[in-house]
């Protein structure tokens, strides 16, 4: 049943191979994400007397603008020091513990189209408003958008996720398409480059008949985007009951993609198979004409 084929995708936390995650912000600006993050898990430590980096070993924050990279470093500097002064200067102050983290945020001036870190990285990757600022370019926005989706999505590893803040709302036809165009399609691009990858490895052999204990990447993308705001024609909110001209509005939008590995099998019953056969013209075909792409297994893309 239907059950019995989503169990493969539900994950169970298992304490005795819990590892420290690693935490990629792309993008972080000068109001970083990743700064209140360790600034919570610190103060959990102190709290609870749990090791922070037992739980996030890694912060890692980047942005393309060496100017902002480098006033975060030197803030963070700063602060480190005036820190250091205060323990110092106040005799009333408890030696911090032995044990304690030494968790901190790392900045780095980086291009998020092409990222230097290796595949199946970070558990966890944060995207604030970025993606929007970029399709402020007319004309390379959207690629470079795809290209930035796609590089997070590779970096991603198994398991992991990558949370999306954006404006454009799914629950509306704009933020519809950008799901569509900028999104799916980075992880499509991912998708296909990985197979092509492997199929390059794999040239001169036979080709592998289908094997269903073989893992797949698919990816679940989860849209939280509030249940809206209904205007009348006046622009004034709707308290109570809403009529036909009424409007709804929606604010910005909170994206979870997961990225999961799943038995081959499962995959294909998810996103069903490319099968060409005579007589099957435009089977494969999108609404635009164009054929569409498939990876290894025949699956059809995107893998979403």
């Amino acid at each position: 049943n239907e059950e019995d084929q989503l169990d493969p995708l539900v994950e169970e936390f298992d304490p005795a191979t819990h590892r420290p995650k690693r935490v990629l912000e792309v993008g972080c600006g000068d109001m970083p994400l990743g700064t209140p993050l360790v600034s919570d898990l610190v103060s959990m430590e102190s709290d609870t007397g749990a090791n922070a980096l037992s739980v996030v070993e890694e912060v890692t924050c980047i942005d393309y603008s060496e100017i902002v990279v480098n006033s975060l470093i030197e803030n963070q500097k700063r602060e480190q020091q005036q820190d250091q002064s205060t323990l110092s200067k106040d005799d009333a102050q408890p030696q911090t513990p032995k044990n304690a983290s030494k968790l901190y945020p790392t900045f780095q001036a980086l291009d998020a189209r092409s990222l230097p870190f290796s595949s199946n990285t970070y558990d966890l990757i944060l995207e604030k408003g970025t993606l929007d600022a970029m399709l402020s370019d007319e004309e390379e926005g959207v690629k470079n958008c795809v290209l930035i989706v796609k590089e997070m999505a590779r970096v991603t590893s198994e398991g992991g996720a990558i949370l999306i803040v954006s404006h454009l709302n799914a629950n509306e036809p704009k933020g519809m398409g950008w799901l569509q165009d900028v999104v799916f399609r980075g992880l499509k691009d991912e998708f296909l480059e990985r197979h092509q990858k492997r199929e390059g490895k794999a040239k001169g052999a036979e080709a592998p008949e289908e094997d269903d204990d073989k893992k797949e990447t698919v990816w679940c993308v989860e849209v939280h985007g509030g249940d809206g705001q209904y205007l009348d024609a006046n622009g004034d909110e709707i308290e109570g009951e809403v009529d036909d001209e009424a409007v709804v509005i929606y604010g910005p939008a909170v994206y979870v993609i997961r990225k999961k590995v799943v038995p081959a099998s499962i995959a294909r019953e998810l996103y069903g198979k490319k099968e060409k056969s005579a007589g099957a013209e435009g089977e494969n075909t999108t609404e635009d004409g164009t054929e569409q792409d498939t990876g290894e297994d025949g699956m059809v893309m995107p893998p979403v």
